[in-house]
């Protein structure tokens, strides 16, 4: 799991800050594809988003990434990504759910 903090560009909106996020990690693999977005969810009681995005895999195949976000403050993205093979995504579903669940924001 990757957990990280991005600045977006004067958001007005956890859903325009969580596209300027996508955006940008698109940037560095442009086979990248939502393929599902704008999922409504919470982090420690937060509101965040859920996207999924889906790669080819460097091992082959296709990998699934979960990017969960949520307002840090006003000006920063707290996410988390979550990442499997594709065909292995309904078991670590639970999983990525699990950590989601223990995170504590400060």
């Amino acid at each position: 799991m990757i957990i990280d903090v991005f600045k977006p560009q004067s958001s007005r909106s956890l859903a325009d800050a969580t596209g300027q996020l996508v955006d940008m990690l698109r940037q560095g693999n442009p086979n990248m594809k939502v393929s599902r977005s704008n999922v409504q969810t919470r982090v420690d009681g937060r509101p965040a988003q859920l996207t999924e995005i889906t790669n080819d895999s460097p091992f082959g195949g296709t990998e699934t990434d979960v990017v969960v976000s949520v307002f840090r403050t006003t000006s920063e993205l707290q996410y988390f990504v979550g990442d499997a093979p594709t065909k292995a995504m309904p078991v670590q579903q639970q999983t990525f759910q699990n950590i989601m669940n223990s995170v504590r924001l400060k």
